[in-house]
């Protein structure tokens, strides 16, 4: 996975490994987190199916791009898979 921030003086790039990112423990506190914030319908199960299929497709499309954002100012976020 692959974070890129680009302000005016800032230019950020944080890499950081599918499996760290997605993996079963992430999926668990991700789904701690958001059923505290009442979103029951994601639990700990369903995203680590979600997970494994981010990295599955990972491996299919290694340089899929999840979000773009670029506002007025030129600030630019791309989070790539």
């Amino acid at each position: 996975m692959k974070i890129q921030i680009h302000t005016g003086d800032v230019h950020l790039t944080l890499r950081i490994p599918t499996y760290l990112a997605f993996n079963a423990l992430t999926a668990s506190i991700a789904g701690h987190q958001l059923k505290k914030h009442d979103f029951p319908q994601l639990d700990g199960k369903t995203l680590t199916v979600l997970f494994r299929e981010f990295r599955r497709l990972k491996k299919k499309y290694p340089a899929w791009q999840l979000v773009q954002i670029e506002t007025g100012k030129g600030e630019q976020i791309e989070v790539r898979l």
